[in-house]
């Protein structure tokens, strides 16, 4: 049975559900959602936090909205979590390591929309995309990329980010989703720094000495 009325609380989730053609299912989402999917801001939904800020005050918005159920995604905090879980609606939320899970998790998201034929057609679509990447840079110089997921502590990106670089003739250094310090990636003598801080845009921007060109 599909869900009618979706909450998404991360713009992966509207990503998706937009390449879908199922958008009209979402009646709230965060900001971050709006700023990537074309088509959110004309419809002027409720905005809420995502599911690392959410309170329990905050999505207390949502119950004159009658959702069926709330999408969630990593990053999310513990607290947060608890809040969204608190406030009745049937919650999933996603949490993908790999390429593999981003695809297991677009197919379930398109079951719940019964979008089952758009889901293959667009893992289909991711697939040439990354087969096309490796066949024009197979005969290109590799070169060390460090991911990074967080600064405050340093974290390593998730595996699916050193899938990504591999494809386009990257060496990952360092270990995925873990911890690490200035120290190891100095060591390591990264070619290439690419720093995909989650949900920080351009609030935290580098300094100047680790930035490239």
């Amino acid at each position: 049975m599909p869900f009618p009325r979706i909450v998404a609380l991360q713009p992966s989730i509207s990503v998706t559900l937009a390449a879908f053609g199922k958008l009209h299912h979402v009646v709230a989402c965060t900001r971050w959602c709006v700023d990537q999917v074309h088509g959110l801001a004309e419809r002027n939904l409720p905005i809420l936090p995502d599911s690392w800020s959410a309170t329990k005050e905050e999505l207390a918005e949502l119950k004159p909205l009658h959702p069926d159920l709330i999408l969630a995604s990593v990053p999310y905090r513990l607290e947060s979590i608890t809040a969204i879980l608190q406030q009745g609606t049937p919650v999933l939320a996603l949490s993908p390591k790999n390429l593999a899970d981003i695809y297991a998790d677009t197919r379930l998201l398109a079951s719940l929309v019964n979008a089952t034929e758009n889901a293959e057609a667009l893992v289909a679509e991711m697939e040439a995309a990354l087969s096309n990447v490796r066949k024009l840079c197979r005969d290109g110089q590799s070169q060390k990329v460090y991911a990074e997921e967080w600064g405050k502590p340093l974290i390593h990106s998730q595996p699916w980010v050193n899938e990504l670089a591999a494809a386009a003739c990257g060496a990952p250094v360092g270990n995925p989703g873990k911890h690490s310090t200035p120290e190891e990636i100095a060591a390591a003598d990264p070619d290439v720094l690419l720093l995909a801080w989650c949900g920080a845009g351009d609030r935290v921007p580098p300094p100047a000495s680790r930035r490239t060109t």
